[in-house]
């Protein structure tokens, strides 16, 4: 779990706490502790139960040196070790130094002492305050060291503030004279300044958390091969070898102070801070769903503009517009859903009201009265085409003429193309420059759509009732290029 971040660092010099045997815990009974050991092995090798421990056996290096960095206060610590081997608890406050990764510096930092051993046996409060006197001019180089991050209120690493925790882990080693770091570290500005191609001018647009996160690779990666510019080892003055144990600090206040010297002045302001609705800028609906990349950049340009005009630097603001058109567009995919239920629905009804017209047009037309035998005006009233009235009632009397029902109603349309019939639909197609319309079909399945021939079978399967096999257009392109007409079905041409 990640510590408090410091955002409030001492004014002052750093200060030693002294220490007092009252405030920490007892030392453990080193020698009662190596002859439960000595006697422990002993007692594994004739297979008997070794008995518990005496206190103390699980303190293990429980001594410290703490900074915090907000107060300014450097001590010798120890933690509670009775209450850690009783409760079987470890409680921790403060960042370990060093840490796993420079990116961002802790309210407090603990380092531990190498205690506990024959050449160093666990230190007295005395020599405790002693070695945090020790420690204090590298604190105090620490602590001046640190790099404020612009605009955030926290606090960056820079390589002389590493440099001096290093000396501080070097007091604490049970063998101080023979301790070194092997590790490289190096500024961000004199990287840059070696390797003016670090600098990517898109810095100026990013939003803290893009910030955030290229300072880290640029931490993590800078020197590590040819991509992340391995030369700077070089131009450095360290061995390419060493690219491994090498890394740039400092990243993160660099590249915040660079967007802000970018910004001439203008105070650099996240774009999600500006399109709010006290602003009177809501992002909502500004955007248009069919806005391209290049469309967002001329928004976001324009936005700019305004900005300007008010002193500020409007940084994400591409990515800002970019998730409201997403947003939008994801509003129009979820309606979807809601519209082919709707569409289905009107299928249905559909369906029923052709069949409804349907009946009512064979009513009346079985009264036999002379007033109603005019089928352009029943079809008018049917919203209807004349022809696909005149098929209707025809087959009717076909049927009973004839005793046939080529085209009576109920027949079924199958698909030319894909051979389907559950997903034919009939649909009436307008007339252009004319208020009559012509009888199609569409298939929901592959797409297709043709007219309705009233000569063919609109069961045949072959033509899907358009009198053209495979439901083509009815004219062709010859081999010499010239249009032709297109063979008939063979439903239409026994009609």
């Amino acid at each position: 779990m990640e510590t408090k971040r410091l955002t409030r660092l001492t004014t002052g010099p750093v200060r030693v706490v002294e220490r007092t045997e009252e405030e920490l815990p007892p030392i453990p009974n080193a020698e009662a502790i190596t002859r439960w050991l000595e006697e422990g092995t002993r007692l594994q090798k004739e297979g008997r139960p070794v008995p518990p421990g005496p206190p103390g056996t699980d303190a293990g290096h429980y001594q410290r040196v703490r900074l915090n960095l907000a107060t300014g206060e450097l001590k010798f610590d120890a933690a509670n070790w009775p209450v850690e081997e009783r409760t079987r608890t470890r409680p921790r406050s403060g960042a370990m130094y060093p840490l796993r990764e420079w990116e961002y510096v802790p309210e407090e930092l603990y380092w531990i002492v190498d205690s506990g051993f024959a050449t160093r046996p666990h230190l007295t409060v005395e020599q405790g305050n002693a070695l945090a006197r020790r420690a204090w001019d590298a604190a105090q180089e620490l602590v001046s060291s640190l790099q404020e991050v612009p605009g955030t209120g926290e606090y960056d690493w820079s390589a002389a503030a590493i440099r001096a925790g290093n000396e501080i882990t070097r007091l604490c080693h049970r063998n101080p004279a023979g301790y070194s770091d092997r590790y490289i570290y190096a500024d961000m500005a004199d990287a840059v300044a070696a390797v003016p191609e670090i600098v990517r001018p898109v810095w100026v647009d990013y939003r803290n958390e893009q910030l955030d996160y290229d300072a880290g690779a640029l931490t993590r990666l800078l020197g590590s091969n040819q991509m992340w510019h391995e030369d700077l080892l070089v131009l450095l003055g360290h061995d390419r070898a060493d690219r491994h144990r090498f890394s740039v600090v400092g990243t993160r206040a660099w590249l915040y102070r660079f967007r802000e010297e970018k910004a001439g002045g203008r105070q650099a302001l996240d774009a999600v801070r500006w399109f709010t609705a006290d602003r009177g800028r809501p992002v909502e609906g500004r955007v248009p769903v069919e806005a391209a990349e290049k469309d967002l950049q001329l928004l976001a340009t324009a936005e700019q503009r305004e900005a300007t005009m008010e002193n500020v630097l409007l940084v994400g603001t591409v990515e800002v517009l970019r998730a409201e058109r997403d947003r939008a567009r994801q509003v129009l995919v979820d309606q979807l859903a809601d519209l082919g239920v709707r569409r289905e629905d009107a299928i249905r009804d559909a369906k029923l009201a052709r069949a409804a017209v349907n009946a009512r047009l064979l009513q009346i037309s079985s009264w036999g009265d002379q007033r109603y035998e005019n089928q352009a005006e029943l079809a008018k009233s049917a919203r209807m085409t004349r022809q696909a009235v005149s098929q209707l009632l025809g087959a009717v009397e076909a049927d009973e003429d004839e005793g046939e029902a080529k085209d009576r109603p109920g027949y079924v349309i199958t698909c030319p193309g894909c051979g389907s019939a559950e997903d034919v639909e009939e649909y009436d197609a307008p007339v252009p420059n004319t208020d009559d319309t012509v009888d199609c079909a569409r298939c929901r399945n592959c797409g297709r759509d043709w007219a309705l021939d009233p000569g063919a079978d609109a069961s045949c399967t072959t033509c899907g009732g358009s009198g053209i096999p495979g439901g083509h257009s009815a004219v062709r392109k010859s081999s010499t290029g010239m249009w032709e007409s297109a063979p008939k079905c063979g439903c239409a041409e026994a009609a």
